[in-house]
């Protein structure tokens, strides 16, 4: 007999314990065990309790949730032991980036880094450059919200492909997938370079909830020996992105783009540990012949020199 159908017989500890180990796949509240399996009545006589004895048992399976009243989650199993030992010294992710800033940047495996641009800042254009730049070397993967549509991605490819003097083969050497929220949840393939274009202010305008994706992202990456690159919204005229300081926290690197300037904001390290990257700026335009194609790169001084 099926696991759920055994625990739809009888509602008691056991029953529980089994539905948050088989079923449960995240914060859930005490209204949603067994939901559909058992006489709601007759579960919420009992649950609290039960709920309560799992939670201070010697090996507990579940924990409150801070100050959110009925709201449990799942505690993890210790995860796989990690052979740090078994990586490579002074390893780094093989790619390239516009602005060459790989040649700045140190980018290890299984770190994230970002772009922040206000709108028209030319971020999508960083990112599709990226895919065109890689796709020969690395398993490369978009995750596009397609803000422009299917049809706009394909004509800014085939043009920025034709000014880099590239032929896209059919199928393309990269894969693209529309996604628009839980990012985290694509980053499945190992040794693979992914572009996300782009994590968005949430409707709500909780700022605060743009770190924990990009920190999910992160955490979805280690194991795998991958990259994820991630464009970002930021307000016009400020450096940093819709999330302030708590965004950088999870970054290997940040720059920033505006008014045809990009400039390195963060990197936690360098490739020449005495030349500090950060900070550096460079000046480019923007080809609208070309869909939007950044050109004419040109190295720049130093932020806090310039102003």
């Amino acid at each position: 007999m099926d696991k759920l159908e055994n625990m739809a017989k009888e509602f008691n500890t056991q029953a529980v314990r089994d539905w948050i180990k088989y079923t449960c796949t995240g914060t859930f509240h005490f209204k949603e065990v067994m939901q559909g399996l058992v006489d709601p009545k007759v579960r919420d006589k009992k649950i609290r309790q039960i709920l309560f004895e799992l939670c201070h048992e010697k090996d507990p399976i579940v924990e409150s949730v801070g100050k959110k009243d009925g709201h449990y989650r799942p505690i993890q199993d210790l995860p796989q032991l990690l052979d740090w030992q078994a990586s490579p010294l002074e390893q780094r992710f093989n790619l390239k980036l516009p602005f060459e800033l790989e040649t700045y940047i140190w980018i290890y495996p299984e770190t994230v880094g970002a772009i922040g641009g206000s709108k028209s800042a030319s971020k999508t254009g960083f990112i599709l450059e990226t895919v065109l730049m890689n796709m020969n070397n690395v398993n490369t993967i978009l995750l596009s919200n397609l803000e422009g549509g299917t049809g706009q991605m394909t004509d800014r490819f085939n043009s920025f492909a034709k000014a880099m003097g590239i032929e896209l083969p059919h199928p393309a050497l990269f894969k693209v997938y529309p996604v628009f929220e839980n990012f985290h949840d694509m980053i499945k393939e190992k040794n693979t370079l992914y572009l996300i274009d782009y994590i968005d202010v949430p409707e709500s305008g909780e700022f605060y909830m743009i770190a924990p994706q990009i920190s999910k992202v992160r955490q979805h990456l280690v194991g795998k020996n991958s990259v994820a690159i991630i464009a970002l919204q930021k307000p016009f005229g400020r450096k940093l992105p819709f999330g302030k300081d708590q965004v950088l926290k999870d970054l290997t690197f940040y720059a920033a783009m505006e008014s045809k300037k990009l400039e390195i904001v963060d990197a936690k390290k360098w490739i020449d540990p005495l030349v500090n990257p950060v900070g550096l700026t460079f000046n480019f335009s923007i080809d609208h012949s070309a869909g939007g194609k950044i050109v004419d790169i040109q190295r720049g001084g130093y932020a806090d020199e310039e102003n």
